[in-house]
């Protein structure tokens, strides 16, 4: 099940690096953490079935403010990546501190450099990894939902065959006895 590979590798990142809280998406993110004994620093419940972006602001809103708070030295992300339909795998993704890559260029021109545009910036990035990171988890949530609706309705169809298959085997065989004993009845009135 991809909750719960995703949710094992989210242990295995908060064993890793010590977390001291966590943010849950979801309602069996939340009982998991906490059946973990881990606190849950904000809970979101129906963002994991229906993600919206005014959502994922809301979430990047709160993690900026406790990551500018100093309650938080690094936030992860820990979702369902789905790179194809039929491939689903758990990742995690570090989304603060940005880590600048060794490739990128070393200066970069941020214009107005105030630190309510930086700010807004980190909030539009944030909700940006956020929103796909939910879009990914209810893409797989989804399709292996169809997966089994697709499975249970070819089951039900085998089911439904065999039954019918069965009722006109019978009903065959009672018009078969009903035929062989009223042709008896003739075959015995005849002859008397």
């Amino acid at each position: 099940d991809y909750n719960h590979r995703v949710l094992a590798l989210a242990d295995e990142v908060v064993a890793e690096k010590g977390a001291a809280k966590v943010y849950a998406i979801g309602q069996e993110a939340r009982e998991h953490f906490l059946r973990m004994h881990i606190p849950v620093s904000n809970f979101y419940a129906h963002m994991a079935s229906e993600p919206h972006a005014f959502d994922a602001i809301s979430v990047a809103n709160d993690m900026l403010e406790h990551y500018k708070q100093c309650q938080y030295g690094e936030i992860y992300l820990a979702y369902t990546r789905t790179p194809t339909y039929t491939r689903m795998e758990p990742c995690v993704k570090k989304l603060l501190p940005i880590e600048r890559k060794s490739d990128a260029k070393p200066h970069a021109l941020f214009e107005p450099h105030t630190s309510e545009s930086v700010t807004n910036f980190l909030t539009q990035y944030l909700m940006a990894q956020i929103y796909s990171a939910l879009a990914d988890s209810v893409l797989a949530m989804n399709y292996k939902r169809m997966l089994s609706m697709q499975e249970s309705t070819k089951n039900g169809e085998k089911i439904i065959a065999g039954v019918s298959q069965e009722y006109n085997h019978r009903r065959q065989e009672s018009i078969t006895n009903e035929l062989v004993t009223a042709s008896s009845s003739t075959h015995l009135r005849d002859q008397l």
